[in-house]
């Protein structure tokens, strides 16, 4: 991962992350946010003409939306780990 380490982009997820980055030469923000029943949502979304959510958890348990979001195979069907040499953080 080029822009921060690894264990920056997935500790950021815990506290209300806003983080733009390039996967494959696509365009994508992830977003954390408390929402009004206390629960804690985290979304991926492409950035692009017809953008689109390409994933979303949300729970009471940070943790449990975090480590949601780890084994996710949202990437070319492989996890942030199994990818994260191919991402560029441009900002967050």
């Amino acid at each position: 991962m080029k822009g921060k380490t690894l264990r920056q982009f997935i500790d950021d997820l815990y506290y209300n992350a806003e983080t733009e980055f390039i996967f494959n030469g696509k365009k994508y923000i992830i977003s954390g946010w408390l929402n009004e029943d206390e629960t804690y949502t985290v979304a991926l979304y492409s950035i692009e003409e017809n953008s689109q959510e390409i994933f979303s958890c949300t729970s009471r348990s940070r943790q449990e939306v975090v480590e949601t979001f780890e084994a996710a195979k949202i990437f070319d069907n492989r996890t942030i780990y199994d990818v994260e040499k191919n991402i560029t953080v441009l900002y967050g």
